[in-house]
């Protein structure tokens, strides 16, 4: 009725007045009138109905002709929502048939009816199940007890030796717990109790024999997906009738289990030594291969460290040697030696934001565009500076990550260029990334294919699959070790690790204030082992000069870095200088008293610059796949 009022309303006021007032006033009734429909929806999905089951009982009385007569007395408890349906699905398993169904409650009948009706009820037939549905008056946080009677014919096991009524009294997919069930079975007729065999099966249940014609089967309470199956046997002949029409198939299936029982312990005793064999053996072989053909051959001695370069190999090539893999470290290591050879300069620019917040930018400027480079120092001039012989780091975000893929390639060729390695150790990795992957999808193919052929046998036997494919990640992890170096590779990865041993306890060997000048020399390995901010720290609290490819902080938009300049210059050939206004060389401590924190003005800024250089060389547009986030070395020695 409210819903037809509003739209009354909605319609005397649409029809008068300017057009925007019936649009509007149109729009606003089809919304409140959308609300008013779905809010019963809304109110019944957050009364999320509950209930449980105070208890099931089930007497179950056989027959003289061996029907047997069930009477299931279920009791539900109805604690949150309205309920007004209730169903039982009963097993045709081993059944001939079920007749005379009926539900009652509290002594009332319900009526066979054709639909859903309350006070009535409906039996069909789904598969091998008996559905029976019934419905009563809408119930809300109060309980109600139905009773479902039927008749069971060729129900019973019948045997020479004894006959049995061996069936599922309280069925598992109830959908809630069961406070507690009592199962009743009715002999014909009296039987001595020492020729009654009784036993159940499933939910833990306790049985008694009130006489010499009954036994009591008793539960606690039993959660949804809990069974119980009773079994009584008692003498052949007190019923008559003969076996049912599915027992000879239901015995030949047993006697067919039972023939197999020992096969199936067998294959699955196999099947569980397979599992474990196949990993375990694989693993052996995969660490006896890696020890003859994947590990690097004992060097001779090598001295503790090395306060060298064994060699004038470049950081980068000496980065891939060490661990085998082209990082991003090597890349900014390599920057950076080509900023210390003259090829390049680096200048920190620095602006204040809006909120008083100090932003970094870094200009790379070309100098020496025409110095003779490695394969991959040149593809790495030519990916910096792609739009002319100045480039800020900014410039590079989103841009520069195209690149990576080929400059790592081209490290990759150069050490084996050099005879560390036989072929590239990425290219190693990736066969063995890509055998190990086949060997999980060959794993995956034969589990399935097990289980499909093994089906009513033992899916125990598609167990040597899932050994298979753990082995399949073992050879995907093993195989990132299996790259190996030359005699000539490992020799020179020895006299490296030395030096960078020398690198990262260097205050152990030498006086800082009297080796000041191989900070800049050293800086571009100690970035390529990770030792870049030990590195800077230490040399900054003993006044080192800033490197002379080292641009200062400089405040507002880029300089023109051109002949002729005010303010200073950038002396392009190597060895050149930078200059501040009063013609002195700059410290890394120098300036510490204008940064905010106390941290030292070129460590702080070279440090920003590395770090940053990390983020921006692997950050990609975001429909591209994400950036790589920021990057800086550790205190650990090594590549």
């Amino acid at each position: 009725m409210s819903y037809v009022l509003l739209i009354v309303i909605c319609i005397f006021f649409a029809t008068g007045g300017s057009r925007m007032r019936r649009v509007l006033t149109l729009v606003l009734a089809v919304g409140v009138l959308l609300a008013l429909l779905a809010l019963p929806g809304l109110v019944a999905a957050q009364q999320e109905q509950q209930y449980h089951y105070g208890f099931i009982n089930v007497d179950m009385a056989v027959q003289t002709n061996g029907d047997i007569k069930v009477t299931e007395v279920i009791n539900y408890v109805f604690t949150r929502g309205s309920f007004h349906h209730g169903f039982r699905g009963i097993s045709l398993s081993e059944t001939d048939s079920i007749s005379d169904v009926s539900v009652s409650e509290d002594g009332k009948p319900y009526h066979p009816v054709a639909g859903e009706t309350q006070g009535g009820y409906t039996v069909s037939r789904s598969g091998n199940m008996l559905q029976v549905d019934w419905w009563f008056p809408y119930t809300s946080n109060a309980s109600r007890t139905f009773t479902l009677s039927y008749t069971l014919k060729g129900a019973l096991f019948i045997y020479p030796g004894g006959d049995q009524l061996y069936r599922q009294s309280i069925w598992p997919d109830r959908g809630q717990t069961v406070l507690n069930t009592r199962t009743t079975v009715h002999l014909p007729g009296a039987v001595a109790p020492s020729q009654i065999k009784i036993a159940s099966y499933g939910a833990p249940a306790q049985y008694t024999q009130p006489d010499n014609a009954t036994v009591v089967f008793t539960t606690g309470a039993m959660a949804d997906g809990q069974r119980l199956t009773v079994r009584v046997q008692f003498p052949h002949g007190i019923v008559q009738t003969a076996p049912a029409s599915w027992q000879s198939a239901y015995d030949a299936r047993v006697q067919e289990q039972e023939r197999i029982a020992p096969w199936k312990a067998l294959a699955t005793l196999l099947s569980l030594v397979l599992t474990i064999v196949i990993p375990v053996g694989g693993g052996i072989w995969l660490y006896s291969y890696w020890y003859n053909k994947g590990r690097d051959k004992p060097v001779g001695l090598v001295a503790d460290y090395i306060a060298t370069p064994p060699s004038d190999l470049p950081a980068g090539v000496v980065g891939t040697l060490i661990d085998e893999s082209a990082d991003l470290k090597d890349i900014v290591a390599t920057v950076v030696d080509l900023a210390r050879r003259g090829v390049i300069t680096i200048t920190e620019q620095e602006s204040r934001s809006f909120f008083g917040t100090t932003n970094r930018d870094f200009i790379y400027t070309l100098v020496k565009p025409n110095t003779p480079l490695r394969d991959y120092e040149q593809t790495l001039v030519n990916s910096l500076f792609r739009a002319g012989n100045q480039v800020s780091l900014s410039e590079l975000r989103d841009k520069f990550y195209t690149a990576i893929p080929i400059l790592k390639e081209k490290m990759y060729q150069e050490v084996v260029k050099e005879g560390f390695f036989t072929e590239s150790p990425n290219a190693t990795r990736s066969r063995w990334a890509v055998l190990g992957v086949l060997i999980m999808i060959a794993a995956g193919v034969l589990f399935f294919g097990l289980l499909s052929a093994a089906s009513g046998f033992t899916a125990a036997v598609a167990m040597p699959a899932i050994g298979l494919g753990i082995f399949g990640v073992m050879v995907m992890i093993v195989g990132q070790a299996m790259p190996r170096r030359t005699d000539k590779g490992a020799e020179a990865a020895a006299k490296w690790k030395a030096f960078s041993r020398y690198l990262q306890n260097i205050e152990k060997y030498t006086d800082l204030k009297e080796a000041k000048d191989i900070f800049d020399k050293y800086l571009p390995y100690a970035i390529s082992f990770g030792l870049e901010r030990s590195w800077v720290t230490k040399f900054a609290q003993v006044n080192t000069p800033a490197p002379a490819w080292w641009g200062p902080a400089m405040w507002g938009p880029r300089p023109y870095y051109g002949p002729g300049s005010s303010g200073g210059s950038v002396m392009g050939s190597e060895g050149g200088s930078i200059t501040g206004a009063g013609g002195s060389i700059p410290n890394l401590q120098g300036a510490s008293d204008s940064m905010m924190g106390g941290l030292q003005s070129m460590s702080d800024g070279l440090m920003s610059m590395l770090n940053t250089a990390g983020s921006v060389f692997t950050s990609q547009p975001q429909s591209s796949g994400g950036g790589g986030g920021g990057w800086s070395g550790g205190g650990g020695g090594g590549g």
